[in-house]
């Protein structure tokens, strides 16, 4: 999209179309109106999506709890999420250079990731070592509860880096982009 200025806005009609216009564009930039009238409309679309997949859940009796409107049926909502994943991460990118950040930024998410993947490599040899002492309640439950503690900040961690983005996301135009240029020709 070629802006005039940093206050260029489009609408929702404009965002969702830029948003599968720009499929796997990684390059350029996104207003803020455009990514968070793309993360409304998926968020409208999942929402409807999860409520067809429980409402054909309940009549299939596909697993869950048909009384409390639980059910496996995913399909719909699923494909819908395997359909917006790589527009949605670009226009994340984009987003986070027009708010004037390094993508490089995005190593932030390896944080949790780490933290969780400690839990597990922690967690492992213990549950392979212990195996049979769960009937008799004889377990060492030290190698578990650092697992949870790893679980734990790894959870923490998840949350800090997930508002630090929201608030990067929010941010005004840093980036301007000349009019006439190449698709996704911001200067800085």
């Amino acid at each position: 999209m070629n802006y005039m200025s940093r206050g260029y806005q489009v609408n929702f009609g404009q965002a969702i179309k830029s948003g599968f216009k720009n499929y796997v564009n990684f390059r350029g930039a996104a207003t803020r109106s455009e990514y968070w009238y793309w993360v409304l409309f998926t968020t409208i679309v999942s929402t409807l999506l999860g409520m067809v997949d429980t409402a054909i859940g309940s009549l299939l009796h596909i697993g869950g709890d048909v009384a409390s409107g639980q059910s496996q049926f995913t399909l719909f909502g699923n494909i819908w999420s395997f359909a917006t994943l790589l527009p949605s991460l670009g226009l994340f990118v984009r987003r986070l250079r027009d708010a004037g950040y390094s993508i490089k930024r995005l190593w932030l998410y390896a944080i949790p990731f780490g933290l969780g993947l400690a839990a597990l490599v922690s967690a492992l040899p213990a549950l392979a070592s212990q195996i049979g002492r769960f009937e008799t309640g004889n377990v060492d439950w030290a190698p578990f509860v650092l697992a949870g503690l790893f679980l734990l900040l790894s959870a923490v961690a998840a949350t800090v880096v997930g508002i630090l983005f929201i608030v990067w996301l929010c941010q005004p135009s840093k980036v301007q982009v000349v009019a006439g240029s190449p698709e996704g020709g911001a200067l800085p």
